[in-house]
């Protein structure tokens, strides 16, 4: 895989998208994200080759993305090419409010952006999954991608809330 996380965010959340990003790209994993698009490339074939050729979805779920049609599109193909997808939900975003895979899966709250990172590559590690000393993001033993929904839906110090 070219990179390890696909970051996935609605233009309004931009700012704490593009911190979380810088974060992780400092603790050397490869992250696409809106910026990796070059100007005059066809955007909707950008993003599709970086959700293919990214390990992890990094899906920032706030009120303003839940409406967002690029936001939608994102999660459905995340879900068709069975990435491991790690919602990052604000506190002001009602339980009804969330897409139907996102409230069957354990999820991170939105807080400050070095926070997040923390426990997104703390999950990863329980998994086996996190960094390799040479700092990029390893596959390990068992796909996740292959694991029951149950197995994959969360991480550690998620948070699964029950309608």
């Amino acid at each position: 895989m070219k990179y390890d996380f696909f970051l996935s965010y609605s233009n309004q959340d931009r700012e704490w998208a593009f911190s979380l990003g810088s974060i992780l790209r400092k603790k050397r994993f490869k992250v696409f994200d809106f910026t990796s698009v070059k100007p005059g490339e066809p955007l909707a074939d950008e993003l599709e080759g970086g959700l293919r050729e990214s390990r992890y979805v990094i899906l920032v779920v706030s009120k303003d993305s839940v409406n967002s049609h690029w936001i939608a599109v994102e999660l459905g193909a995340a879900l068709a090419l069975k990435k491991l997808l790690i919602p990052i939900v604000a506190n002001n975003v009602p339980f009804k409010a969330l897409p139907a895979p996102i409230k069957r899966r354990k999820y991170l709250s939105l807080g400050a952006p070095e926070l997040v990172a923390e426990q997104i590559i703390h999950g990863l590690e329980e998994r086996g999954n996190g960094k390799k000393k040479t700092g990029h993001a390893a596959v390990g033993t068992t796909r996740i991608a292959n694991l029951p929904v149950s197995s994959r839906s969360g991480l550690v110090g998620a948070k699964k809330h029950v309608a």
